[in-house]
């Protein structure tokens, strides 16, 4: 029988938001007659993730005090702060490789490197998954700066896998041979999915239309640009309210939506549900998935939407052009011209052939982003490492 080969997943934080939950999939499925699997998150956060990750069987988790790699660029103690505490926070994961006689180390986000460090130091292979833009700003300021972390990242890898092209090409400094592209997997549930079309059939009878937007409620989620298109559809005599799902990321961003819902008379209409795992409820509540992000690497509340039975209307920018063909199954609409997005949603709702057209091709599209795609990208990925050992 093969010797099973040892693998750490290093994680970014205890909470959970998109990168845990693509970990958390690949962890259920990966091959655990291939792999005895381990993973390290840091203390803090909500431990959602910690929570989660105990319920997958022959997975070993350990919580360490690591931290960020992030400062704000004009705190130069903090830098120097952060920077020192890498090489003290790394040991924990050090003797945790050597204990386990973990052989490959797969940082989950660029946004942590002691997983990194901690493979230099003890000659291991490392891989780092990147979910993340480097240079959008929405992951705040690195250590050395962007430029210089990315070098570190190049010069502290094997392999560097990304979760889209538009990811990748945004790290200009890594060498080419290391870069690839494996987007993000999903295990759907077909009985879950005829469960929420069944709630929005239901619904549908009341004849109101639900918007919504998922995502940790934050400004590069874009949550009052939302707003502002169900003010206008509103406006435009069309019922409609909207559920925000996510914990709130920014409290003083939070605040902004809740005044601008006061100013424009429609507190009533949103409502701010916060965080909810289970997807059955999220997108049951759902008819319109609106995606108004600043930055969004890959869109995994996009292929989920569209599974889930949900017209999304997405920002051009980001991942979500490699998901979204505009018109077939889904649109990418600039939401600052909320009048297009509004003009966008009257009309489905005028034209229930194109509205079924959307959603059927959305399934369709889905198909790409299987669980099995994935690990079986990702473990020829490590098969290569492997026989690099």
């Amino acid at each position: 029988m093969k010797k099973k080969e040892n693998i750490l997943f290093v994680a970014h934080t205890s909470g959970l938001n998109g990168a845990e939950r693509s970990l958390c999939d690949v962890l259920r499925y990966l091959d655990k007659n291939a792999y005895s699997v381990f993973v390290c998150c840091p203390s803090g956060d909500s431990g959602r993730f910690i929570e989660l990750v105990s319920k997958i069987d022959d997975v070993h988790l350990s919580v360490f005090p690591y931290r960020w790699t992030l400062a704000d660029r004009n705190s130069l103690s903090k830098k120097i702060l952060l920077f020192l505490w890498q090489f003290i926070a790394v040991w924990p994961i050090i003797f945790l490789i050597l204990k386990k006689n973990i052989s490959i180390i797969c940082t989950n986000t660029v946004t942590v490197g002691v997983g990194a460090i901690a493979a230099k130091i003890l000659r291991k292979k490392h891989i780092w998954w990147v979910r993340e833009s480097l240079k959008a700003g929405n992951v705040g300021f690195y250590i050395f700066g962007e430029k210089l972390y990315e070098k570190f990242i190049n010069l502290f890898s094997d392999l560097v896998i990304f979760n889209s092209n538009w990811t990748m090409l945004e790290y200009e400094f890594i060498l080419s041979i290391k870069k690839k592209v494996v987007y993000n997997g999903f295990a759907f549930k077909e009985a879950i999915r005829v469960k929420v079309n069944q709630i929005r059939k239901e619904r549908g009878k009341n004849k109101s239309i639900l918007l919504g937007v998922a995502g940790k409620i934050s400004q590069h989620k874009g949550q009052l640009d939302a707003v502002y298109v169900l003010n206008e559809l509103v406006s435009s005599g069309i019922d409609a309210s909207l559920n925000l799902y996510g914990s709130i990321g920014d409290q003083d961003y939070a605040k902004k939506i809740t005044e601008l819902c006061t100013s424009l008379d429609c507190k009533n209409r949103v409502t701010l549900v916060g965080f909810e795992n289970r997807r059955e409820i999220v997108y049951s509540n759902i008819d319109i998935l609106l995606v108004p992000s600043y930055v969004e690497p890959f869109g995994r509340v996009v292929v989920e939407g569209m599974y889930y039975g949900c017209v999304v209307i997405a920002a051009p920018i980001g991942g979500m052009n490699e998901i979204i063909s505009n018109g077939v199954n889904g649109f990418l609409v600039d939401f600052k011209r909320t009048s297009v997005v509004v003009s966008i949603i009257k009309r489905l709702l005028n034209d229930k052939i194109e509205l079924k057209n959307i959603i059927k091709n959305a399934m369709l599209e889905v198909d790409k982003y299987s669980i099995d795609r994935t690990l079986n990208q990702f473990q020829a990925l490590l098969k290569t490492q492997h026989e690099g050992i």
